[in-house]
């Protein structure tokens, strides 16, 4: 497998712009949008780590051959490229905007009335885990790539270039999401069926690769 072709089906199978949607809104504050994304791909990264670093035994257990691995690998590339080109736009997840956790001091007076003052609104931020860095994060199309990647490259490298691919989501998390239907919000659906046509571009590549090496 061809190290600039993992690295970009790496970063267009997590696809940022894709799931840029579905963090916190522009009403939150950026700290924390920042925080949930950075444990979201933290965590992912610990795991896809794992997966690189017992591939080539889950490949000699199956007796399954690394050209194979990458055909497989090309074939769930394929489908979520597809998935990712035709779907709507990720609305924020419901986790992510979370059930709001009020703050001790604030709980009471909120709840009974009894003060004027609400109580704080936060977001939690073990939503970094769930759903962000699984089940969105930790999709079976990276986890397939890191393990192909791994077998073909190297565990550091495969563990690399899914951190590199897991960090875009990090910086996409400094700029708020946009208004529905505003000029940004068109702009990044295009850029998420962008990653999508490259997506579905190194998919061919993985598969033509396998079936020309078997």
């Amino acid at each position: 497998m061809n190290q600039t072709l993992a690295l970009v089906a790496a970063i267009t199978a997590v696809n940022p712009a894709r799931l840029h949607p579905a963090l916190p809104a522009a009403r939150e504050n950026r700290k924390e949008r920042l925080q949930i994304a950075a444990i979201g791909a933290l965590t992912a990264t610990v795991g896809l780590g794992g997966i690189a670093l017992v591939a080539q035994n889950v490949n000699d257990a199956l007796d399954v051959s690394a050209a194979t691995t990458r055909i497989a690998v090309g074939v769930v590339l394929l489908l979520s490229a597809g998935r990712d080109f035709f779907a709507a736009p990720i609305s924020p997840v419901p986790s992510l905007i979370s059930p709001p956790l009020l703050s001790p001091s604030r709980t009471s007076e909120s709840t009974t009335g009894t003060a004027g003052t609400a109580g704080t609104v936060k977001t939690s931020l073990a939503t970094g885990l769930v759903p962000l860095a699984f089940p969105l994060l930790l999709a079976p199309g990276l986890g397939l790539l890191t393990m192909s990647a791994s077998i073909d490259e190297g565990v550091f490298f495969a563990t690399a270039a899914a951190a590199f691919a897991l960090s875009t989501v990090v910086g996409s998390a400094f700029f708020p999401s946009a208004e529905p239907e505003s000029v940004l919000a068109c702009a990044t659906t295009g850029a998420a069926r962008f990653c999508a046509a490259l997506l579905l571009l190194c998919a061919t590549g993985l598969i033509v690769d396998g079936i020309f090496d078997i």
